[in-house]
């Protein structure tokens, strides 16, 4: 986690299957941090059974890829993703410079 805290990322692939601490334990302490704010997660395994899609779902995923992943799909997953946090990013923008010129005219 404070790998992610200081390299910001924009976006994570994440597997489920890992040594330690599973996808799904990592993506829950991902979503809980305030701090990683619209930070993007696409989850990454080998498992395909539609309760390892709920499971990730349920953790906070956005996306999810089962192996093995094909390039241009995961390409274009990523893009979307990223399209996605952009424009989410751009109209909380909006929606703070609002409510600041409300702010200024109230005063």
């Amino acid at each position: 986690m404070r790998c992610v805290r200081e390299w910001r990322p924009d976006l994570i692939l994440l597997d489920i299957m890992m040594p330690k601490i599973s996808g799904f334990e990592v993506c829950k302490r991902l979503r809980a941090d305030p701090a990683q704010g619209q930070l993007a997660i696409l989850m990454i395994t080998a498992l395909d059974q539609l309760s390892d899609i709920e499971r990730a779902v349920e953790a906070g995923t956005d996306d999810f890829l089962t192996k093995p992943i094909n390039k241009a799909d995961l390409l274009l997953r990523v893009r979307s993703l990223l399209t996605s946090r952009r424009r989410n990013e751009r109209e909380l923008d909006r929606a703070l410079d609002y409510i600041d010129a409300v702010d200024r005219g109230a005063s």
